[in-house]
């Protein structure tokens, strides 16, 4: 039979505790992920803030946490914090498109518009298919003066996501402000049938309409 010297069997024990020590406090920091997500699913925004605080202790090294967080802070309008941990984030897992969507965002917060423009386009070579990225981008080309940009941005928004009421909302605010009366209706008409509680959609189809001299009740009906 094989046999080890003392201090050879000690460093393996202690290596074998090093390994099952990390491998605990993986599965725990994924436990406090899960339960945070919940939570800001929830709008439970201070017990979400402390899971995902623990599990950034307990696994300092997976992005996951350090996104989360990113998303609290942002609906906490702390935006430097956000912006600190979705840089950390993008930081550990680099290919994440939805990271320089959030760091997008929060720098837009923070006036920094060519910034999230860097950061929406990064988001968009990722993933093209994010609607929300260039969802978002239209704000800041519209931000910028760069109306044609920001049109282009939100159709390409509603193609992806046929589904986005607000995308064909503020397409049609563009449209609008264009001169392009028949396609702000449409758009109104389309965000409307999405979602019948948007108030702000019925007064900008009927505004216009008036201005158009076509009857809104009518309209109003059709819809």
């Amino acid at each position: 039979m094989r046999r080890f010297p003392l201090p050879s069997l000690l460093l393996c024990f202690l290596l074998n505790v090093v390994v099952t020590r990390s491998q605990v406090n993986r599965r725990a920091a994924i436990d406090h992920v899960n339960r945070g997500t919940k939570e800001l699913d929830a709008g439970d925004l201070d017990g979400a803030l402390t899971d995902f605080n623990r599990a950034i202790e307990l696994d300092p090294n997976d992005s996951a946490p350090y996104f989360n967080r990113g998303l609290v802070r942002r609906r906490q309008a702390d935006y430097d914090g956000a912006i600190s941990d979705f840089t950390r984030s993008i930081e550990l897992s680099p290919q994440q498109a939805r990271a320089f969507v959030g760091h997008g965002y929060a720098r837009m917060r923070k006036g920094d518009t060519d910034g999230a423009v860097t950061d929406y386009n990064k988001a968009l070579e990722l993933n093209p298919r994010s609607a929300l990225a260039y969802f978002n981008r239209a704000f800041a080309r519209k931000d910028k003066g760069d109306l044609d940009g920001a049109l282009a941005d939100f159709t390409k928004a509603v193609e992806i996501d046929e589904r986005d009421a607000d995308a064909f909302y503020e397409r049609g605010i563009l449209r609008g402000a264009r001169g392009d009366l028949d396609g702000a209706i449409s758009d109104f008409a389309k965000a409307i049938e999405l979602n019948p509680q948007n108030a702000k959609a019925y007064a900008n189809r009927g505004i216009i309409m008036l201005l158009q001299g076509r009857d809104c009740r009518t309209e109003s009906i059709r819809s």
